[in-house]
């Protein structure tokens, strides 16, 4: 049930970047975007920057483009915490499942993330097959968590890694848990 005046924008195959950014979305916004997003054929960018999605929103939007063929992904201050998401509701072109592995750029710069973040990340990380740019700045991850997230990425293909401001004191990682291209 898309309402009116998005269907001819679904329909129109002409749409493939969508910014939303500082529109005051929560969780209630996602959902109603939902039957937007699932129609949008050709959206390959969506920018989300500065809304209150918090963690239950990014979950409800991450559903929602289970089988978009998005590539570039930003949700830059939208207070998500963590990322809980079963395999079931991983979009298909993250999983390997379909010829189309397209998300390239993820962007979560101050959302809060921590260690219980980036350990919820850890699923999504290990299906993003071709995840080649992931922006993490502005977030509390620590030594711990920057840890974490260097072992979840061993098997990527990320090539550029952000952590400005996460409070990383030290990086302890042993030569086991070094991403293969970096070897």
């Amino acid at each position: 049930h898309i309402p009116k005046h998005l269907t001819g924008l679904t329909r129109s195959n002409l749409i493939y970047y969508v910014r939303f950014a500082d529109d005051g979305l929560s969780v209630v916004g996602v959902q109603s975007m939902v039957p937007f997003l699932q129609h949008a054929n050709n959206l390959t960018d969506l920018d989300l920057d500065d809304n209150n999605l918090e963690s239950e929103g990014f979950n409800v939007l991450f559903r929602a483009l289970r089988n978009s063929p998005i590539k570039r992904l930003t949700c830059n201050s939208c207070g998500i915490g963590s990322i809980e998401i079963d395999s079931d509701h991983i979009p298909k072109h993250l999983t390997g499942l379909t010829r189309s592995n397209l998300i390239y750029y993820v962007r979560f710069a101050d959302d809060g993330l921590s260690v219980v973040g980036v350990q919820s990340m850890v699923p999504f990380l290990q299906h993003a097959n071709n995840l080649t740019d992931l922006d993490l700045d502005d977030n509390n991850l620590e030594s711990e968590g920057f840890n974490v997230l260097f072992r979840a990425l061993r098997n990527s293909p990320i090539k550029r890694l952000t952590c400005n401001s996460c409070g990383i004191g030290s990086i302890e990682i042993d030569s086991d848990h070094i991403p293969k291209h970096l070897t």
